[in-house]
């Protein structure tokens, strides 16, 4: 299926962002924090390296920071690109196996 639209709104491109970025980044900090536990030095904070318990407990808020952080970012530039795409070109977008609507459920229009 394929959707063609002039732009998409913020909070569309803020959503998506936060669930691909985010979520990301996320994930990889709190690998980083898997990693120091067993003595690895890959999380750090202050130029401070953390190690064991406390790198793994200092990896989740600092990946709910950086995920946050970077998906606002992102969202930012991604706002300014899509505004000056939307005027010289469209947006077409496709979905790969679509969920069909239910047909017993009626619309409310």
């Amino acid at each position: 299926m394929e959707v063609t639209a002039k732009s998409i709104t913020k909070k569309s491109l803020f959503k998506l962002y936060l669930n691909t970025f985010g979520f990301g980044l996320f994930i990889f900090s709190f690998a980083m924090g898997i990693f120091a536990l067993f003595g690895g030095e890959t999380v750090t904070w202050n130029d401070e390296h953390y190690t064991g318990i406390a790198g793994l407990l200092i990896s989740i808020p600092l990946g709910m920071f950086l995920a946050i952080w970077f998906t606002f970012f992102m969202w930012l530039l991604g706002i300014l690109g899509m505004w000056i795409n939307s005027k010289i070109y469209g947006l077409s977008i496709t979905f790969r196996d679509p969920e069909q609507p239910d047909s017993s459920v009626e619309d409310d229009n």
